[in-house]
């Protein structure tokens, strides 16, 4: 759920594999445009959070995980 302007909240689906700085439109719920009802559209960026003070068991667990996911190609 994300806040908008109208401080209701918007429901957006972030896909599996997502990664931090992916931006995703919400069309008509941005700025109203001036002299005008017509409403912009509201961008909002995704920040990942890498979890802290994992306990070892669960350190485990995401480097098996690391293991069996698929590599793919890091872009700059």
């Amino acid at each position: 759920m994300v806040p908008t302007l109208e401080r209701e909240e918007e429901k957006l689906s972030i896909p599996a594999g997502t990664q931090t700085g992916s931006t995703f439109r919400i069309k008509g719920r941005g700025i109203s445009k001036r002299g005008g009802p017509a409403r912009g559209d509201l961008y909002v960026t995704v920040r990942v959070e890498i979890p802290r003070g994992i306990d070892a068991r669960t350190q485990e667990l995401f480097r098996e995980l690391g293991r069996l996911l698929p590599r793919q190609e890091v872009r700059p």
